[in-house]
């Protein structure tokens, strides 16, 4: 039995997992997600238990379309939670921030996790919380796994009281952290097909009703101030009086106890998690303890700080706030940043070990070996040239920005890569190379490409196709022809394409010569010209192969047939190795996946398969 299920008991358990046993003892009814990493376990984890549990899950095409399906569940009186990355709340605002306003009659929670320090972002290193200001909604913000859980499940009652979705923040650090977990009773949630929607006119929201909404909504608000003051989730840590104090959330509040532990320090310490911020608790921690200064402790910009700003003026208190002048509205929080502001302000010299943070070794991702986007990188880069302008997208291939590869100018958003395009071509007259993936196609690909067509631009689109959502844990998409491990209807990213009016080519990326050849034809030509690169990802690949006993090529360099040309190192395959020492280039047959395209690049035929393995 998963941990997630067991009736009872304390687990161990990832931030990710507990959201999902928070929403199991709520008694939700129905999951959905776009994936993105660091909540990408909350919708894998949901669709492994969906049949055991009966919660309906689907992934769907993008975040916007996930939320919008779980409003709807929640407007029929049934529970619904949406998962998905910081990034994938500004796809869905579109949609969220309305929600509010409209109300929801079951609960619905909103999970979201900004991700600092970038780990598994690539666009910006943004806060979402003052998404939940913008949008009049209370947000939750736990610092372990417990919390996680119980927050989980207290935001579904919260939804319910308040008629409206509750959000609830992770950061990668209390997402991917481990904690335990103590466990309470699993209730089962209301059966698909049992809801019910009205269709009175509380559900219209046009004006002047809607103004009428927006002032009830700042009304709500400061109920729901109330709320947070007595929830029992803003915690409060004695500490000695007529000094410093600190005020944190999140994983901030676990580094302020690290930081203070470390110096020896005893300083109280309150811990908000529920926005909207109680401020008259603020004012009391601050008066009772007799502060002259207060450090807040955030990740990553001063939301907090803002407000305890605030606090202090309408106070009147003669207290100095200090927050992102000491501590960077950058990088995720680390003990040593908050150790480095303590003695700033405490005038402690700090030994340099203490307060800086310790680097480690640091290296570019790149793509996996044998990967079929490194060859339909390949490919491209030897027909249109290195000069070309290569629009850029989000996925495995977002790696194509590192060397050896080096082709990818921008990257801003999913999708976005085609739109620039366009807008590079009308400016400029060149004609763009942009990329995209499968999962992008159809999470925002679709009217990208729609608008090229329409404006009659000029353009290659690289449909990169590995037949999943590869980046974040291969989850399907509307083009895998499966979801959760059943079977689904696959679309044809081909067929949909020529019925926008592009032209249309499909290619296999390992087999480099034909590959190239299309690739000439294409350029040749004018127009929105599609190729549909195919190979499935190798990782996946190599998993199946393993799992149904098929053996894959491994391949070596015959050293009597290499000329040390070099050529197979530019490819970049992490099995293709130098050796100085030697001078000679091997391959790691332990890191090899048997695509092949090695041996179709190198001039001399010096790379071979092993003949014990030959297919």
């Amino acid at each position: 039995m998963l941990d997630v299920l067991k009736p009872n008991g304390s687990v161990l358990l990832l931030g990710d997992d507990a959201v999902v046993r928070g929403a199991l003892e709520a008694g939700v009814s129905f999951s959905s997600t776009y994936p993105g990493t660091p909540v990408s376990e909350v919708g894998d984890l949901f669709c492994q238990i969906s049949k055991e549990t009966g919660v309906h899950f689907e992934y769907c095409a993008n975040e916007k379309v996930a939320a919008e399906v779980a409003a709807g569940v929640a407007f029929s009186g049934l529970r619904s939670i949406v998962s998905f990355k910081h990034f994938g709340f500004n796809v869905a605002s579109d949609s969220i921030f309305p929600l509010a306003y409209h109300g929801v009659k079951g609960g619905m929670v909103i999970v979201f996790s900004d991700d600092p320090n970038c780990w598994s972002s690539g666009q910006s290193e943004q806060d979402t919380r003052f998404f939940a200001k913008i949008g009049h909604m209370p947000m939750l913000e736990p610092s372990n796994s417990q919390e996680v859980k119980d927050f989980t499940k207290y935001a579904f009652d919260l939804s319910e009281k308040y008629n409206m979705p509750v959000l609830l923040r992770l950061t990668t650090r209390i997402a991917y952290g481990k904690t335990m977990v103590k466990l309470g009773p699993i209730k089962k949630g209301k059966a698909l097909g049992t809801g019910k929607f009205s269709n009175s006119d509380k559900w219209s929201t046009m004006p002047p009703k809607i103004i009428e909404r927006h002032a009830e909504l700042h009304e709500i608000i400061e109920k729901l101030e109330k709320e947070s003051s007595n929830s029992g989730f803003n915690k409060i840590l004695n500490g000695n009086k007529g000094g410093v104090g600190l005020i944190a959330s999140g994983v901030s509040y676990t580094c302020c106890l690290e930081a203070c532990d470390r110096l020896g320090l005893k300083l109280p310490i309150m811990k908000l998690s529920f926005y909207p911020y109680p401020k008259k608790d603020i004012a009391k921690f601050i008066k009772e303890y007799d502060l002259k200064e207060v450090l807040t402790v955030e990740e990553i910009e001063d939301f907090i700080e803002q407000q305890v700003k605030q606090v202090v003026a309408e106070e009147g208190m003669q207290v100095k706030v200090i927050g992102k002048e000491l501590i960077q509205p950058w990088g995720e929080m680390r003990s040593e940043k908050i150790i480095y502001a303590l003695g700033k302000m405490l005038g402690i010299e700090i030994p340099e070990e203490k307060k800086t943070p310790v680097d480690v070794f640091k290296r570019d991702p790149i793509l996996c070996p044998g990967c079929p986007h490194r060859a339909s990188f390949w490919n491209i880069k030897q027909t249109m040239g290195a000069e070309a302008v290569y629009g850029g997208d989000i996925g495995c291939y977002i790696l194509g920005i590192f060397d050896p590869i080096n082709m990818q100018d921008y990257i801003v958003s999913m999708g976005s890569g085609t739109g620039i395009a366009h807008g590079i071509h009308r400016a400029t007259g060149k004609t763009v190379v942009a990329f995209m993936g499968d999962s992008t196609f159809f999470h925002s690909g679709l009217p990208e490409i729609a608008n090229a067509v329409y404006n009659q631009s000029d353009m290659i689109i690289i449909v990169l196709d590995n037949g999943i959502t590869a980046m974040t844990g291969q989850q399907p998409n509307p083009g895998a022809g499966i979801k959760c491990e059943e079977n689904a209807p696959k679309l044809s990213i081909e067929e949909i394409c020529r019925a926008m009016g592009a032209e249309v080519a499909v290619v296999n990326p390992f087999a480099t010569k034909k590959m190239q050849e299309t690739l000439k034809e294409m350029k040749d030509k004018k127009g929105v010209r599609v190729i549909v690169s195919r190979q499935p990802c190798r990782l996946m690949f190599m998993r199946n192969a393993k799992k149904n006993k098929i053996k894959v090529p491994v391949y070596y360099i015959d050293q009597k047939l290499c000329k040390k040309c070099g050529k197979c190192n530019e490819y970049g395959c992490p099995a293709i190795h130098y050796d100085k020492k030697k001078d000679m280039y091997y391959i790691d047959e332990n890191m090899c996946w048997g695509c092949s395209v090695c041996s179709q690049i190198c001039p001399y035929g010096a790379i071979k398969a092993k003949p014990e393995q030959k297919e």
